[in-house]
């Protein structure tokens, strides 16, 4: 497998994953 490739996909995950966790902490009334 492309290593390109594959390290393109562990941050579109870890992007995912973190946008995921931290929407309900940026959405709570400050």
């Amino acid at each position: 497998m492309n290593i390109q490739l594959l390290y393109a996909l562990v941050r579109l995950c870890l992007h995912f994953h973190y946008s995921l966790f931290l929407t309900p902490i940026m959405d709570l009334p400050s």
